[in-house]
């Protein structure tokens, strides 16, 4: 994510990570997206993005984690060209059990 064309992926993760935050937050919810707040899987030891606070779900808290994925990739035709849109029906499915298959122990 933060290789693909000079990090603007993961600018925009930032910026979806934040709006989840600012949304939650408005609506009362106690969360934080700090690195250091947010707890690490107990086998994987991978980092979610976001912490939700106990009391959200039924005591229980909740990590997010949050991938940026399109189904349509562009690619150029030719030096110049427009470029032309292929869809990849399973791109959403499999960039899913990618992240899924990270935080399994």
């Amino acid at each position: 994510c933060k290789q693909w064309h000079k990090s603007t992926a993961t600018r925009g993760h930032d910026r979806v990570v934040n709006s989840i935050v600012d949304a939650a937050r408005s609506c009362g919810t106690p969360c934080t997206s700090q690195p250091p707040l947010v707890p690490h899987h107990p086998h994987s030891r991978k980092h979610g993005d976001i912490y939700f606070e106990a009391h959200f779900l039924e005591g229980r808290s909740v990590v997010a984690d949050v991938t940026i994925v399109h189904p349509v990739v562009g690619n150029p035709t030719s030096a110049g060209a427009a470029p032309v849109a292929t869809w990849q029906p399973r791109a959403l499915a499999a960039r899913a059990l990618a992240k899924l298959s990270k935080h399994k122990s």
